[in-house]
C-alpha cells in the first residue's frame, strides 16, 4: 500500500512547519486566523493573519469566553505534559482544527 504525501511545503524547522500546517487550516477551514498558545497564553505558533494580533489572540486563549476580547474557538490538547490550545478566528470547518490539533501534537513532540 503506498502513502500519499498531503503535504506540499515541509520543513526541517518545527516553527516553520507549525506556521505551515496552522496556515493550511486557516486556509482550508475558512478561518480568519488560527494559532497555538500554551496554558498562560504565551504564543507558541500562528497562521498569517488576517486581522488581529496574533499575539492578543493567543493571551485571549487562556480567558474565559465572556472575558476574551475575541471571539475565538478553543481546542485544548496536550503534549508529553504540557496543555496547549488551538484556537480559531472566524467561522470555518471544525474538522480543520482537528486537524491542527493532530498535526500540532505531531511537530511539537519531536
Amino acid at each position: 500500500m503506498s502513502s500519499v504525501e498531503r503535504r506540499r511545503v515541509r520543513s526541517e524547522s518545527s516553527s516553520t512547519a507549525l506556521h505551515l500546517l496552522l496556515e493550511a487550516c486557516r486556509a482550508r477551514g475558512g478561518y480568519d486566523a488560527v494559532v497555538v498558545a500554551d496554558a498562560n497564553g504565551y504564543l507558541v505558533g500562528a497562521s498569517t493573519s488576517a486581522r488581529g494580533d496574533a499575539r492578543e489572540l493567543a493571551s485571549d486563549l487562556r480567558l474565559p469566553p465572556s472575558a476574551a476580547r475575541h471571539a475565538l474557538v478553543q481546542v485544548p490538547f496536550r503534549v508529553m505534559d504540557q496543555l496547549l490550545y488551538v484556537g480559531a478566528l472566524g467561522a470555518g470547518r471544525a474538522a480543520e482544527l482537528a486537524l491542527a490539533v493532530f498535526g500540532a501534537r505531531r511537530i511539537l513532540a519531536s
